[in-house]
């Protein structure tokens, strides 16, 4: 009888996925006996922790263009420069488009997940759904549950949940989405999500993500101070997090916060993240607002 290899990956994997991306970046600096495969793998998690934290500099710097760069790094490098600037959105979408036509790269699964999120950042779900139509591994399923949930599938994102639960019930990403799903599907479900997130914070510290999906889960079940606890712990994990920023906006009226305060986190998350959801359906309201004041006054 062998006895398996221990997956030394298994820690900064599994902090990359609840969000601790300074942690993870830590965990890999001590990795160092790693055979060569997953040193690829290694490095590809640590550039996406900087893409995380917002520090795309340093993926600009050190991805070097040319045919000896794996298309891996060359994706997360296309992303990089895509957050770092907008403007290049175009450029992107032709780039990502161009590869995923070509059969030896689109089967790539680092590839298919990279340009899946470019194609959320252009909301274009459907694109990003396709993909990754065919999940070859837990963070591909995990994302088309994310994706399911934002076009208010609860049915396909449930069934996905069904699908990760019977490759590997205990794989954090899992535990993640079945989160998502039942915070979403509320009632007494929004009670398992919080225990969810409470147990996942105790095993792995309470990282920006995790604190915030805590939160959520706080603010379905009526709890709306312990959510606003959580999320400004979220904010001394991860200052400015555009995340916590709105969940504090919305908390923050249901506690009849001062509108100082309110408006305080509401510029910033306008500075950090102007096409947020959240900032581009108040602009969709105050232009609509404008528009009928107008009418009223042009009378």
């Amino acid at each position: 009888m062998t006895t398996a290899e221990p997956d030394e990956l298994y820690t900064l994997r599994n902090l990359f996925w609840i969000g601790a991306f300074q942690e993870a970046i830590n965990e890999a600096s001590s990795s160092n006996r790693l055979s060569s495969n997953l040193v690829a793998e290694k490095e590809e998690f640590v550039y996406r922790c900087y893409l995380g934290l917002g520090q795309y500099h340093v993926i600009l710097s050190e991805i070097k263009e040319g045919p000896s760069t794996s298309i891996n790094l060359r994706a997360i490098k296309l992303l990089a420069q895509y957050l770092s600037n907008p403007t290049t959105k175009d450029v992107a979408l032709l780039q990502i488009q161009e590869w995923l036509s070509d059969p030896m790269a689109s089967s790539n699964s680092t590839l298919q997940l990279i340009s899946a999120i470019i194609y959320v950042y252009d909301d274009n779900l459907k694109e990003a759904i396709t993909a990754i139509h065919q999940p070859s591994n837990m963070e591909q399923h995990g994302l088309l549950v994310q994706l399911y949930l934002r076009m208010d599938r609860l049915d396909l994102a449930t069934k996905q949940v069904k699908t990760m639960k019977s490759i590997d019930d205990d794989h954090v990403l899992t535990t993640l989405a079945n989160a998502w799903v039942n915070v979403t599907t509320g009632g007494t479900k929004v009670q398992e999500a919080a225990y969810a997130f409470d147990e996942l914070i105790d095993k792995y510290g309470g990282s920006s993500l995790l604190l915030n999906g805590f939160a959520v889960a706080k603010m379905h079940s009526g709890n709306y101070e312990e959510a606003e606890t959580h999320l400004q712990e979220a904010l001394t994990k991860a200052p400015s997090d555009p995340d916590s920023l709105a969940n504090l906006i919305t908390v923050s009226q249901y506690l009849s916060r001062e509108p100082a305060v309110i408006g305080r986190y509401l510029a910033q998350l306008k500075a950090k993240a102007p096409g947020h959801q959240l900032v581009k359906s108040l602009e969709t309201f105050e232009g609509a607002f404008d528009r009928v004041c107008n009418s009223i006054t042009a009378k």
